[in-house]
This record gives C-alpha cells, sequence and structure tokens, in this order.
C-alpha cells in the first residue's frame, strides 16, 4: 500500500514537472504567473520589533531585521539563548572533527602551501598581481605574505 502511494506521488510530481517544464517554455504569461505567485508566497509583509510594534513598511522590516542580527552576532557576549533561537532549524553540516579542523590556526607552511597550489595566471587579491608572481619570488614576499594571512 505504501509503495504504491509512493509511486502515485512520484508520478504525479514528474507530471507536474514536465507540465512546468512545457508550459514555462513555451507559455510567457504562465511563467510569469509562477514567478508572481512564488514572490507574493515568499514576501514578508510585516514583522514586529523588540517592542512589540508592528512594522510593515520595507524600511522598517530592514532595520528590525538588521538590528535583530546585529544585536546577536555583533556584542561581545552574544546571549547564547538568541544565537539558539537564531539558529532553530538550521540543518547543521558540520561535523564535530570538521569544526575542530576549520578552528585549528593557520601556521606559515599552510599559506605557503595554498599560494603554491594555486594556478599561476591567478590573480590571487586585488593587487592584481598573478600568482606566478608569488611563487617565483616567495624568498623575497613570503614572509611579507604570511604576516598579512596571520
Amino acid at each position: 500500500m505504501k509503495s504504491s502511494t509512493l509511486s502515485e506521488e512520484h508520478y504525479w510530481r514528474q507530471r507536474a514537472r514536465t507540465e512546468w517544464l512545457k508550459a514555462g517554455d513555451a507559455n510567457i504569461k504562465f511563467f510569469h504567473n509562477k514567478a508572481t505567485q512564488r514572490r507574493k508566497k515568499n514576501a514578508i509583509c510585516g514583522i514586529e520589533d523588540e517592542t512589540g510594534m508592528w512594522k510593515d513598511k520595507i524600511d522598517d522590516i530592514v532595520d528590525v531585521v538588521e538590528n535583530y542580527f546585529r544585536h546577536i552576532f555583533f556584542t561581545n557576549t552574544p546571549f547564547e539563548a538568541e544565537i539558539n533561537l537564531a539558529t532553530t532549524g538550521l540543518e547543521s553540516r558540520v561535523t564535530d572533527e570538521q569544526n575542530a579542523l576549520l578552528l585549528t590556526p593557520f601556521i606559515d607552511k599552510d599559506i605557503k602551501t595554498v599560494v603554491f597550489r594555486m594556478g599561476p595566471a591567478k590573480a590571487s587579491g586585488p593587487d592584481g598581481f598573478q600568482t606566478i608572481f608569488y611563487q617565483k619570488n616567495w624568498s623575497i614576499v613570503g614572509g611579507r605574505v604570511t604576516r598579512l594571512c596571520l
């Protein structure tokens, strides 16, 4: 029974996708209607600020959201409860082992390894110098580059 229900769901999902592809490509009005529906569904019409006041103007909504996240992430001592609330529903994608590796401080050797693994014709930053410049002149500029990175 469960298998047939899943098969039926799969059939209708595929059929809807096929219809979307056919109608979306051939019918501009259909495509724009779908985009408009999605935009309306995802729109935020209003938000309650920290004082309990309802804000429905776009500038006010932006201010409320910016202030909320600025308070959480830019204070010296963010409240753990607020961080947990802000991240509720976010799926953890980094394992404990990956997190430990990410928190390991860089060393001089790491910087040099990255520079020498880059393609020689790549521009590594806004200075416009290609990576080959740093690779060929590492004995001269390596110390400065490393200090800038660390």
